[in-house]
């Protein structure tokens, strides 16, 4: 039996690998490079490298602030990005979060069900602020 502790690392290291994934995504869609991508996070106040895309596309856990300025750069929702919604501008969750279907990664095909550790998406709406410009 998992410990809690334990099940929550599974959480986040499934929920680091969606991110990676959508993230990875959307950038095929816009024709974007993890330079270009880079650039565009600066340019919109979040200064990044192209190594933490990197990192990010392959499912190195990300700070609220890091999603929030992804899903900026990518014109995405958060909700999306979490795989919590198909419908990239959607901030609304598809489905109630404890009913979330187990979706497989398309990198290793495990299917891990998601529980509701989420967010909703009205709180994540509520989190969706202004990133402040770095002088």
């Amino acid at each position: 039996m998992a410990t809690e502790a334990t099940e929550a690392r599974r959480l986040r290291r499934r929920r680091s690998r969606i991110v990676g994934e959508r993230i990875e995504d959307r950038m095929l869609a816009l024709r974007l490079t993890q330079t270009s991508l880079a650039e565009r996070m600066t340019e919109q106040g979040f200064p990044i490298s192209q190594p933490l895309v990197s990192r990010a596309i392959h499912g190195a856990p990300l700070e609220d602030a890091e999603l929030i300025a992804f899903a900026r750069a990518l014109t995405v929702s958060i909700t999306w990005l979490l795989g919590l919604t198909e419908t990239t501008g959607k901030w609304k969750p598809d489905y109630p979060l404890d009913q979330l279907p187990d979706t497989p990664s398309k990198r290793t095909g495990q299917r891990d069900h998601l529980s509701s550790v989420h967010p909703t998406g009205d709180d994540l709406l509520s989190a969706m602020r202004p990133i402040p410009s770095r002088l």
